[in-house]
């Protein structure tokens, strides 16, 4: 039943002087109190919606009898205006005092005699003539040993019965047990009249969490969105997921602001696992995620509808496998503080991520006054494209450079030359940036007189890569290059070495480049060596055990080469299947409009973020 609806039920009970027993039943931690006592306290001042004068709200945690819940009924009672307030012994005195009559009148006069037994005293006689009056019990599940659930229930029907009392009853009872849980469910259907489950949606439980907490908006409008998408409703774990929150936001306040929106969805996430592990998946499970853990792990998880749901609910969610940074976080949660040597060691590169988003979205915001507009000028246009691509050309690559260059050529701006220049300036130290062998995959020639000047850009310091470092290379640079020449001739032994000594990301990039060509029907020469070598290298590994084998089919790289050996083809084919949750940018990707070409290096975690 959501918030709304058990408001509506509490403001019905009260607004009667009927003897009721209201049960409002929920999980740990939604904000069953919370939202009785703000109904309540918002209701006090006017009598026709709370009908009888006195209440008192008592806690059963750590309680061991009856007459200590009879004492606890009389310290914790006050008059119907001062609900919500803090009890005081003034409190206490004032409510006694205020038409009292007979004995509870002549205790009241004795009270201001005695010293502190004495008052004590006086409470706990008086609790058994307590009469027509709201009581609200909770914590019945974190009742001390010496109180049986069947005690609380006989006493509550007996408020009712005997003393005309409205009682409420607030309890998680899933957390009671044994023969609590059997009294329980006995006493149930005799002793209460209005039995409501409360299980607030997510954004309700959000609500109640981070409105009445200090600090930033933007801070918690981050925390919101993130908990509500997992579907957190627990008031308690939003809370203390919102404190990480505020004590990483000054840490990386160096950064930008997607940075931070980034962490956060992390921790939202990381929190919920540590706080709540009966409700979430396990740390455990979260840190052995992988680049591909989900196609290595398909079948297994087909046994295990667990483990099954929650890949599926982190897919659903954006976290798609974890990081280094995401270790430190996790650390970070399981401490309850963070280091900002540790943060630093890792914000950097996501802050540089960040920028390069940043740069694309500039770009795109200034192309689209030339792609969908005809009111902007030509010197509006140029000049917004100008503006974003000298400050941003850190991010670019060459395509989006030359598509510039190529533009304003063709509307015989001068500063064509200007962008050019600028490009090679900022670029000097990367010379892989001028591999021209990405243009021509992308579709775009590069102009006959920049051809030659891009090319000795590109040789004038062209490092030397080792295997591995080809074979990570291999998924950028594709089946059409230098990287792919080279890796044609490395010998097989070679292919073993890498693919048995990389793992994790690594292992899951050298995998995305060798298989990028499974479904082309006609691969070119250094295609097919590339597959025909590491095909035998699976085949090698896979005689080592049968899970190697199982691991090394689903690449399906041997497949596809026994097929070209037979001369099999066709979209039905084993072979010519990709794995399905195989999400890798082909090698020799589609062509892509240059204009909106992605900045160098694409955000993966912005992406964990925005999905």
């Amino acid at each position: 039943m959501s918030t709304q609806l058990v408001k509506d039920q509490i403001k019905a009970f009260l607004k009667t002087e009927k003897p009721e027993v209201l049960c409002i039943r929920g999980n740990w931690g939604t904000g069953k109190t919370y939202n009785w006592q703000t109904a309540i306290k918002a209701l006090r001042g006017d009598p026709m919606a709370v009908a009888l004068n006195q209440y008192a709200y008592v806690s059963l945690f750590g309680v061991s009898s009856v007459n200590q819940i009879k004492a606890s009924i009389l310290q914790n009672t006050v008059i119907r205006d001062k609900i919500g307030d803090l009890i005081t012994s003034e409190t206490v005195r004032e409510t006694l005092a205020k038409g009292e009559r007979g004995i509870k009148a002549t205790i009241v006069k004795m009270l201001p005699l005695g010293g502190d037994s004495i008052f004590d005293a006086a409470i706990s006689a008086l609790s058994l003539l307590s009469n027509k009056q709201i009581i609200c019990f909770d914590d019945l599940e974190r009742k001390a040993a010496g109180l049986t659930a069947g005690d609380v229930l006989g006493f509550m029907s007996y408020l009712k019965e005997q003393r005309e009392c409205k009682v409420v009853l607030l309890l998680n009872d899933e957390a009671l047990k044994g023969e609590d849980k059997e009294q329980f469910t006995s006493y149930l259907e005799k002793v209460v009249d209005i039995n409501l489950r409360f299980a607030p949606m997510a954004f309700e439980s959000a609500q109640i969490a981070l409105d009445n907490i200090e600090g930033s908006e933007s801070l918690k409008e981050l925390v919101r969105e993130s908990s509500v998408r997992l579907g957190i409703d627990n008031v308690r774990v939003i809370q203390k997921i919102f404190r990480l929150a505020a004590l990483i936001e000054p840490l990386l306040k160096q950064y930008k602001p997607g940075v931070l929106k980034s962490v956060v969805h992390s921790l939202v996430l990381f929190g919920w696992c540590h706080y709540q592990p009966e409700l979430a998946p396990g740390m455990e499970f979260v840190k052995q995620m992988g680049a591909y853990s989900g196609i290595l792990e398909r079948e297994k998880n087909k046994a295990d509808p667990v483990a099954d749901r929650w890949s599926e609910m982190l897919r659903r969610y954006g976290h798609r496998y974890t990081d280094d940074f995401d270790l430190v976080l996790m650390q970070g949660v399981a401490d309850g503080y963070f280091k900002q040597e540790s943060v630093d060691s890792h914000a950097a590169e996501l802050h540089q991520r960040e920028q390069a988003e940043e740069a694309r979205r500039d770009l795109d915001a200034a192309w689209d006054k030339y792609h969908y507009s005809f009111r902007d000028t030509q010197d509006d246009v140029l000049a917004a494209l100008h503006a974003s691509f000298m400050k941003n050309a850190l991010y670019y690559n060459l395509s989006t450079a030359i598509g510039l260059v190529d533009v304003f050529r063709e509307l015989s701006d001068p500063r064509s030359e200007e962008i050019f220049e600028h490009f090679v300036d900022i670029h000097k130290g990367t010379p892989d940036v001028f591999d021209v062998s990405n243009m021509y995959r992308f579709g775009r020639e590069v102009p006959e007189d920049l051809k030659q000047r891009v090319t000795e850009l590109y040789k004038g310091a062209k490092p030397q890569l080792s295997v591995v470092e080809l074979f990570l290379t291999l998924e950028k640079d594709g089946f059409h290059s230098e990287v792919a020449d080279k890796l044609a001739e490395v010998p097989v032994d070679e292919y073993v070495r890498a693919l048995t000594t990389c793992y994790g990301e690594e292992l899951a990039s050298i995998r995305r480049g060798l298989t990028a060509d499974l479904n082309v029907t006609n691969p070119g020469p250094a295609s097919i060596k590339i597959m025909a070598r590491a095909a035998e290298a699976l085949s090698i590994i896979g005689k080592e055990n049968p899970l190697n084998l199982r691991r090394t089919r689903m690449w399906k790289l041997i497949q596809r080469v026994e097929a070209l050996k037979h001369g099999v083809e066709g979209e039905g084919s084993e072979a010519a299947q990709p794995e399905p949750a195989q999400s890798a940018k082909p090698a020799n990707a589609r062509p892509s409009t240059p204009e909106k070409a992605a900045p160098r290096r694409a955000s993966r975690r912005h992406s964990k973020a925005s999905e």
